[in-house]
């Protein structure tokens, strides 16, 4: 009996996949100013998406950064995210020729630390992408 119990707790995770959870629609600037409301939700947001030789960032159009204040979020790529995908690479080869990418995104957020060479205050581990373009677009 204890070893099927055992068995039973090994195999069965109490998590449920973030890939079967509906993303709920946050602005990023309202995500960005309240971050702690939303540790480990799953959200879809529109942002603009560059990167340096430092670090992969998001930032929002309506909450540019100040010297007091830092709107953008580190990005990391989730483990069942698909870096194959027909979006992930036009996304990819938009910012490596130079170009920002406007994109809408599904992320996991992660808040409370600082993140990433910049130090940003959230951290979005990258699920999907479900839409890019290249900015200002042409």
């Amino acid at each position: 009996m204890f070893l099927s119990s055992l068995l039973a707790f090994c195999i069965v995770e109490p998590t449920v996949s973030s890939q079967s959870a509906n993303p709920e629609e946050v602005n990023f600037c309202d995500l960005i100013r309240e971050a702690a409301k939303y540790e480990g939700h799953l959200v879809r947001i529109a942002v603009y998406y560059g990167a340096t030789a430092h670090a992969a960032l998001v930032t929002g159009k309506g909450c540019p950064s100040s010297p007091t204040e830092k709107y953008f979020a580190a990005l990391t790529w989730g483990h069942d995210f698909d870096l194959s995908s027909k979006n992930a690479k036009s996304m990819f080869g938009l910012v490596k020729n130079g170009h920002t990418a406007e994109v809408t995104l599904v992320c996991l957020v992660h808040a409370g630390e600082k993140y990433g060479f910049y130090d940003a205050q959230v951290q979005l581990e990258l699920k999907k992408i479900e839409a890019v373009r290249r900015y200002p677009s042409s």
